[in-house]
């Protein structure tokens, strides 16, 4: 596997083509670059779009530049390992032949430079979450898959428009929430430190933090739609980077 390893989860790019589209995709871009000059691996840790389902012969258009900077990165020699999140878990043959991208249908369980990487989304941890968990089994249902891919392209995603932005919620919690979702997801990191891995990557709370307890680290990647941030393993060591302002 290439090094530098990049970490990016969170980006949520929506089904429309406005100036903040425009501008979160010249970040990314701007991101690819870097994995390119250095030649190494992009994980996306789901939730790389906000709304994702693969048709036959259709991609939406404003997820084409973005696309074809991924395609761009790989053809340039770089790897793509692709997690699927829980906006866009419906990852196909499209990202697999087009990206030549690697794709996890479940967290991936990684050896890298002799330390043991847990890399997961993160949706689906808080087991109290019963309604969510019920609701993902039938979403990732084959079955269901096949009745979803009857729906028209075009009302399909104008059905995604309709119910888009609840990746924003965690954005509006309070001080309390935000303080009780770092302290799960350190706990969860714990338990797995305990297992035997030495880093934990996760995403889907747009939390961004590096967290180290002694020579283990957990980072969660953060988001796109306020925090960009990303993670970078390098050197041996995981570390929480932030985009850069061009100005």
């Amino acid at each position: 596997m290439k090094r530098p390893l990049y970490f990016i989860s969170d980006v949520h790019f929506y089904l429309r083509e406005d100036a903040v589209e425009q501008e979160k995709t010249a970040k990314v871009s701007q991101l690819i670059d870097s994995v390119i000059a250095k030649q190494g691996t992009l994980f996306i840790v789901g939730d790389f779009f906000d709304f994702w389902f693969e048709y036959g012969s259709v991609v939406p258009r404003s997820y084409f530049n973005i696309l074809a900077k991924l395609r761009e990165m790989t053809q340039a020699g770089c790897k793509l390992h692709y997690i699927g999140g829980n906006h866009d878990f419906w990852l196909g043959d499209f990202i697999i032949n087009n990206l030549s991208a690697t794709v996890y249908n479940k967290p991936a369980e990684l050896t890298i430079d002799n330390k043991r990487f847990y890399i997961a989304h993160g949706d689906g941890i808080d087991p109290a979450d019963k309604g969510y968990l019920f609701l993902q089994k039938i979403l990732r249902n084959k079955f269901f898959i096949k009745l979803f891919s009857f729906i028209p392209p075009g009302l399909a995603f104008n059905l995604a428009k309709l119910v888009s932005g609840t990746s924003r919620k965690y954005d509006n919690n309070s001080t309390e929430i935000l303080r009780q979702n770092r302290k799960q997801l350190r706990t969860f990191a714990g338990e797995k430190f305990a297992e035997g891995f030495d880093c934990v990557v996760l995403g889907h709370y747009h939390l961004p933090e590096e967290y180290h307890t002694g020579d283990k680290t957990y980072l969660n990647c953060g988001d796109w739609l306020k925090h960009f941030t990303y993670g970078v393993f390098e050197e041996g060591k995981l570390r929480l980077e932030y985009v850069k302002n061009s100005d």
